[in-house]
Parts: C-alpha cells; sequence; structure tokens
C-alpha cells in the first residue's frame, strides 16, 4: 500500500463471551495488537473471549459482506460460529475471515420473526419483530447497539424459538426477572 491510500478504519468491534455477541462502535481508543496490549488479549483468549474487529462491505445492489479480523479468539469455533449465525441472521452475503470465506448466500433469514437482547447494565429485557424493525437492521447491518433506556451497550439481539423464548445460551446466562 502506497503513502497516499487511505487507511480505513473497521465499523465495529466485536466481542463474544460464551456465545453471546456484542458489538460497539469502532473508535481509535480501542487497543490493537502492538506492544503490552497482547498481554491482555492472550489473556482473554485464555478465557475464552473473542475479540474482532469487523468491517462492513457496502456496495450498492448488493448484500453486504464482513471483513473479520481477529485481535484474539479466532480459532475457536464458537466465536466464529456466534459471527456467522449474526450475520445470517442480518442478510449479510459472506463473511471474510482471514483463512476462510463463508458463503451466506442460502442462508435462512428470519422473516419478522421476534428477535430479543437484554441490557446487561439495566437488565432491561427488549424484544422486537415488526418488518420495519427488521428492514432497519438489515439496512444498518447491525441490530441495535444501545439500550434505549440506560444507554448501556447491547449484547446483539437473537432471534427467539417457535415459543418465543430466547436461545437457551441466552436464558441461562441473564435470567428472567421475578
Amino acid at each position: 500500500m502506497s503513502g497516499d491510500e487511505p487507511c480505513t478504519q473497521p465499523d465495529y468491534r466485536a466481542t463474544v463471551v460464551r456465545g453471546r455477541l456484542t458489538i460497539v462502535g469502532w473508535h481509535p481508543q480501542l487497543i490493537g495488537t502492538w506492544g503490552p496490549c497482547n498481554a491482555h488479549l492472550r489473556a482473554r483468549d485464555r478465557a475464552g473471549i473473542g475479540i474482532a474487529d469487523l468491517t462492513v462491505i457496502r456496495e450498492p445492489g448488493t448484500r453486504l459482506e464482513l471483513i473479520v479480523n481477529f485481535l484474539c479468539g479466532g480459532h475457536r469455533a464458537d466465536v466464529r460460529d456466534s459471527i456467522v449465525r449474526w450475520a445470517a441472521t442480518l442478510g449479510y452475503g459472506r463473511v471474510w475471515f482471514p483463512d476462510d470465506v463463508v458463503d451466506l448466500g442460502d442462508a435462512d433469514i428470519p422473516a419478522e420473526q421476534p428477535a430479543v437482547t437484554r441490557c446487561q447494565v439495566c437488565r432491561s429485557r427488549w424484544e422486537d419483530g415488526d418488518p420495519e424493525f427488521w428492514l432497519t437492521a438489515r439496512k444498518w447491518g447491525n441490530f441495535p447497539l444501545a439500550c434505549p433506556l440506560c444507554g448501556g451497550d447491547l449484547p446483539q439481539w437473537e432471534v427467539t424459538d417457535a415459543r418465543g423464548r430466547a436461545p437457551r445460551q441466552w436464558r441461562a446466562d441473564i435470567p428472567e426477572p421475578s
């Protein structure tokens, strides 16, 4: 790359913990893979946590594509599966990993099926399945990132099962309020 080509920054920083994906808007204060930062990333990897920078490719007239640059945990199948499942739900066409490309062309995209999340700060449960919600999320390439109540980072939403319940690992992580 020549010195006059612009460097693009990622769109998001993704963190996967026990199968739950949280993404935040990328900003320059996030650490990279240099110097003492590597010790923190290795510790997160040993703890089973995956962290990656995500870049969304938006080409007019085509489905979104996702480039994944792992900082840690990229060797873990559960981390990769969480990212692929999320991308498929939002209608992405491909996920580009450093060592593989996953074509999602035939992925089963839920049609107005409810999706849920729970704010890990104020514990509010959010659910939506309206067509406008899905159209907006797919246009953005992500579900809402922040809790509308307290502003905390929201784990990315997951599609509910046929009975309207969140996936099993989601229910186990954060119990329903009594």
